[in-house]
């Protein structure tokens, strides 16, 4: 049986997704065929795959709130909200060492969502791709902005798979996954919908088209859940009480909450769902008075 596990992006809202994916590892389940990710989420997919787990939580709980990574300093210095290259080429180099090697050796097929900024279409980034291509992935495919830098990759400028997808769990069905877990940033469900983009359509088109696009990808999206739920194939772990409009905080302590909260529900989830696939019983780890400690 092949497994697959979807992670969305949303900013900020990246840290339910890392305490979700500490949850998994302690019921067991490290090991996936499959992982597709998109925008921040792509670097809690890195953690995830090299074992990495604790640096993964811990870079969420206490690094990315930094005033050197995000904020109006950061924007008045770098003209952008978050400085990305200061969390690639200082946090996971420095700090935070990423196992790069491990995670280009890794049996799993990483997939990570990028925009090809001539096209506007969706593309992926391997894990497996031939060369050091590491922080090049992490930069493309975890800064999204009205207006990003683009990062070039084998002959190719990049930038975060978000606009035109922000939702790759097409991406593990066409890999031919039999199960999913598909771990999403919001509560809503709704369709994807950003009132000021249709603005976009008068001076900049290339953008408009893009967000076009992701409207389509997105219902896409939306109806494979939907089959995949009918047919016992996917199992959903969503927040209950992060809105899409939070994406933006910089408070520790909500981000804290977040990575806890993550960690909670996953394990809920499988409470309920012991049947999906073998687990440890989550019942031992819902015991845990700080689990965002871990």
């Amino acid at each position: 049986m092949k497994v697959g596990l979807v992670l969305e992006g949303g900013f900020m809202r990246g840290a339910y997704v890392a305490g979700a994916l500490r949850a998994l590892a302690d019921l067991g389940l490290k090991k996936f065929e499959v992982i597709s990710a998109v925008s921040i989420s792509t670097f809690s997919a890195a953690y995830f795959v090299t074992g990495q787990y604790a640096e993964m939580v811990h870079i969420w709980r206490n690094i990315v709130t930094s005033k050197d990574f995000i904020g109006w300093r950061v924007f008045l210095k770098h003209g952008r909200i978050y400085n990305i290259n200061k969390l690639v080429f200082e946090v996971f180099t420095k700090q935070v060492p990423f196992a790069k090697q491990v995670f280009k050796d890794s049996a799993t097929e990483v997939f990570f969502a990028v925009t090809n900024h001539e096209t506007g279409e969706v593309e992926y980034l391997n894990n497996h791709t031939p060369g050091d291509i590491f922080y090049k992935m992490i930069c493309a495919t975890a800064n999204f902005h009205v207006h990003p830098p683009k990062y070039k990759s084998g002959g190719q400028y990049y930038q975060d798979g978000g606009f035109v997808s922000p939702l790759t769990l097409d991406k593990a069905v066409a890999e031919g996954c039999d199960k999913i877990i598909f771990i999403r940033t919001k509560k809503e469900y709704g369709q994807e919908y950003d009132y000021l983009m249709p603005l976009t359509k008068y001076f900049w088109p290339k953008m408009y088209q893009a967000y076009l696009k992701r409207v389509a990808n997105f219902k896409l999206n939306q109806e494979l859940v939907e089959d995949l739920t009918k047919r016992g194939k996917i199992l959903v772990i969503a927040p209950k009480n992060i809105s899409r409009y939070e994406r933006w905080t910089t408070k520790p302590h909500k981000l804290g909450a977040w990575v806890e909260m993550g960690y909670r529900e996953c394990l809920e989830v499988f409470t309920r769902n012991q049947d999906f696939l073998p687990i440890n019983d989550p019942k031992e780890f819902l015991a845990i008075k700080n689990p965002g400690q871990f």
